[in-house]
């Protein structure tokens, strides 16, 4: 859910090339594969899919949570204000 949020993030933003970063290895894979499309998050990666064909190049990639301490600390901030 976090990475489709980041999608309509960048899309209000009017960000054509992004980077995401997750710690949710086994959605990252599905994403990156377009694979699981019949689990129970198969409308959200089909929601994702969508969108990913939208910008020019967006990237997603694996990152475990200790890898970015900044970004956790700004997403943890960006929760609050919701």
């Amino acid at each position: 859910m976090a990475i489709l949020k980041s999608f309509h993030f960048a899309s209000n933003c009017g960000l054509f090339q992004f980077l995401n970063e997750s710690d949710a290895k086994r959605v990252v894979n599905w994403i990156t594969n377009f694979s699981q499309l019949n689990s129970r998050c198969s409308a959200i990666l089909q929601d994702i899919e969508r969108l990913h064909l939208c910008w020019k190049d967006p990237t997603i990639i694996w990152s475990p949570v200790s890898g970015n301490k900044v970004a956790l600390g700004l997403a943890k901030e960006a929760l609050k204000m919701v």
